[in-house]
């Protein structure tokens, strides 16, 4: 939510106070977004996708709930990336490539889990 309130609120405030500049140079760097930052952009994702995965067979809620989070997340990401943000450089596969070797370790889990809370007798 962070990013999109800079969006919303700090942009347009910038925006506004920046027809003092002296140069074209020092104005276009006044309406330059800030930098796409994938390093905390990403873990909230892959967190939300993990946590709904491995505690989705005691709260089935979780679902629905974690698809529109990452719907969310997609979205607004897309917005910000047209919109907002600078230019990001070109990203390697290694990071998506690294989180599809995460997810069999995170269904592992997601079994374990459910085979706890399954046979728990206090749970139903």
């Amino acid at each position: 939510a962070s990013p999109l309130i800079g969006y919303l609120l700090v942009a347009p405030l910038q925006r506004c106070f920046a027809s003092a500049s002296a140069t074209q140079r020092k104005l276009n760097k006044k309406f330059e977004g800030p930098e796409f930052e994938i390093s905390k952009r990403f873990p909230m994702v892959i967190n939300t996708l993990a946590v709904t995965l491995v505690f989705s067979s005691a709260l089935p809620l979780l679902l629905p709930l974690g698809f529109i989070a990452t719907q969310l997340f997609y979205h607004v990401d897309k917005l910000l990336l047209l919109r907002f943000y600078k230019k990001p450089p070109s990203y390697d596969a290694k990071l998506a490539s690294g989180t599809v070797n995460l997810l069999p370790f995170v269904m592992l889990v997601h079994m374990g889990f459910a085979v706890w809370v399954y046979s728990n007798n206090e749970t139903f």
